[in-house]
């Protein structure tokens, strides 16, 4: 698969770094109110928390630059036995962060016609989805 690029202005900015915004559309259904944790890892080890977002939410990370690869995790919902935070999961996405530049993402549940599958997806979304969300609470990254 080949990382999603997005390279088209170099800021001035020489610390190595962009940034990871990450976008969740409200969209009225049921799963708007479970929460889904995203983590982005490097081949290194390093490993970033970009926010946990319920529907409508966004959140955005300052991250080093380089390939990251973004994933999405969460409890079975509705089920209050359900102990694994980790249970309901996307597909690894790779994503190369260019220093200066901003990488935006979307992730909605994962379904099967109008059924939740235990799952999430990952993707980039198009300008018109990224105008109808409001922003998570701040997160600072971690060292």
């Amino acid at each position: 698969m080949t990382p999603i690029l997005v390279a088209l202005l170099f800021a001035a900015s020489t610390n190595g770094s962009g940034t990871v915004c990450v976008l969740r559309r409200e969209d009225g259904g049921s799963m708007n109110i479970h929460a889904v944790r995203l983590i982005a890892t490097q081949e290194s080890g390093a490993s970033r928390d970009l926010g946990s977002l319920i529907g409508g939410e966004s959140a955005c990370v300052k991250v080093d630059s380089g390939v990251w690869s973004v994933r999405a995790f969460s409890r079975r919902p509705y089920d209050p036995e359900a102990t694994d935070a980790r249970e309901c999961k996307s597909i690894a996405v790779p994503v190369e962060v260019v220093p200066g530049a901003k990488v935006t993402l979307q992730v909605t549940p994962r379904s099967e016609g109008a059924s939740y599958v235990c799952g999430w997806v990952v993707t980039a979304p198009s300008n018109k989805q990224m105008q109808r969300t409001r922003p998570a609470q701040a997160m600072e990254p971690r060292r």
